[in-house]
């Protein structure tokens, strides 16, 4: 009688997220997984033995009957071509898989393949069910792999590594930068913008806004940025910032406002005639926690009470 062939489980994921997938292998370790059981592309003890190929060897591993697959999906995730092909092969192998989703990406988000409606794992330091998700994948893959359940001791091994993982999880953040092209200039209560007028030098990746009153009889004008809807609540949650370079003509005050879920949330800085970084806290904006997870404007507001006619250059957008 043949005996049956051990499973492997294979980590489906994208470069970019290395570093918070190779805390997750450690867990795995802890788990009680061997080196002989993972496939990990960016981990030197799971990946592909050097002189291998590298397509064949992934080609027989998805086609195997043995293989598990854990997705650890992303924005980046999606932005990958090997991980939508790997997604594919999947699919194809009807093969069983468990699908895990990394911080600031959400079930809406899941497309392809990939069933939104099966129950994953979100990665999320603020989701109270995460010990006893985790906690139950562990089980599920003692499971799989035949690793004799835990003793009271390991128990409590298991439990003070998965709280390292989930601190870890506190330090994973992707950087957003935002598109400058998706711009308008606006005039409050006004149809006509004459009063601003915006230019977008693509070579640069500068923004030139011009602000002049004499031609509005608004109060205030403004450049506005559309971002999509960014969900922010775990940046805000972790104080990230709101970066930036500005520079103007003159000295006097913009007023930054980011449109967070039914709330403007206002920040005011003074600019220079000289290029600034500005790195601004998100938590200094304010606003309803819950809020923070649709973000769907980022504006640049100048006050008739502050200037008669003047420019400021933006560039380099960018939540970090």
């Amino acid at each position: 009688m043949n005996k049956k062939k051990r499973s492997l489980l294979f980590i489906s994921h994208a470069e970019k997220d290395g570093k918070i997938v190779s805390d997750f292998v450690d867990l795995l370790y802890d788990i009680g997984l061997k080196t002989e059981d993972m496939f990990c592309s960016s981990r030197t003890d799971l990946d592909i033995a050097v002189g291998e190929d590298i397509y064949d060897y992934l080609r027989k591993t998805l086609d195997s009957d043995n293989v598990i697959t854990v997705f650890m999906l992303s924005d980046n995730y999606y932005k990958s071509a090997a991980c939508l092909n790997e997604m594919g092969a999947v699919w194809l192998k009807q093969s069983s898989y468990y699908t895990f989703l990394l911080p600031e990406f959400e079930y809406k988000d899941i497309k392809g393949a990939i069933n939104p409606n099966v129950k994953g794992i979100k990665l999320d330091i603020t989701n109270k069910r995460l010990n006893g998700d985790l906690t139950n994948f562990k089980k599920r893959i003692e499971k799989d792999f035949g690793i004799k359940p835990s003793d009271s001791i390991e128990i409590n091994r298991w439990e003070k590594q998965r709280e390292q993982f989930i601190d870890s999880i506190n330090h994973y953040s992707t950087e957003v930068k935002i598109n400058l092209a998706n711009y308008q200039g606006f005039c409050i209560n006004e149809n006509n913008f004459g009063g601003c007028s915006v230019a977008y030098d693509k070579t640069t990746n500068i923004i030139q806004t011009k602000f002049d009153f004499s031609k509005t009889n608004s109060q205030i004008c403004s450049v506005v940025f559309f971002v999509g809807e960014i969900n922010a609540f775990n940046k805000f949650q972790q104080n990230k910032r709101l970066s930036f370079k500005l520079k103007a003509d003159n000295e006097f005050s913009v007023t930054v406002e980011l449109r967070i879920k039914n709330q403007d949330v206002p920040h005011i800085i003074k600019t220079t005639k000289d290029w600034i970084d500005y790195s601004i806290p998100l938590k200094e904006f304010g606003g309803a926690t819950d809020n923070w997870k649709v973000l769907t404007e980022i504006k640049f507001l100048t006050h008739r009470k502050d200037i008669d006619a003047e420019s400021i250059y933006i560039k380099d957008i960018v939540l970090t």
